[in-house]
């Protein structure tokens, strides 16, 4: 069961990967897996495609781990661990989302930065409340 779940998340990314490759410019994170808490990580999907399956099974059984995808992001144990589609969409937030609830920004190059939450209008986290 569990190999058909990560051959489902496999065949999700690479449809996905290619074409969101050129959205650095637009100000959003890089696809990935990151993780916000404590040691902050970032996983590329290239990356996380071409690992060894322990590695992508520590990443997606790991509660601290977001999968961002086009601006969307989702627990990644929730890829695995969803009972049914509907579930896994209402678990689904915006990027802004995710990185508020956290209070990061995150570079062009996937860095977490601590602190860092600047909205889509440009102000910061502080600065709001």
């Amino acid at each position: 069961m569990k190999k058909i779940a990560l051959a489902l998340v496999f065949t999700l990314l690479l449809t996905v990967a290619a074409p969101l490759t050129s959205s650095a410019d637009s100000g959003k994170a890089p696809d990935g897996f990151y993780k916000l808490t404590g040691t902050t990580n970032f996983v590329p999907v290239s990356s996380f495609i071409s690992g060894k399956l322990k590695y992508k099974v520590s990443i997606l059984t790991d509660t601290d781990y977001y999968l961002i995808l086009n601006g969307n992001a989702i627990l990644a144990y929730d890829i695995i661990f969803s009972s049914s589609d509907a579930e896994l969409e209402k678990n689904m937030i915006t990027e802004t989302e995710l990185k508020r609830m956290f209070n990061v920004g995150i570079d062009s190059k996937g860095k977490v930065i601590p602190g860092g939450f600047v909205d889509d209008e440009g102000f910061r986290a502080e600065e709001i409340f």
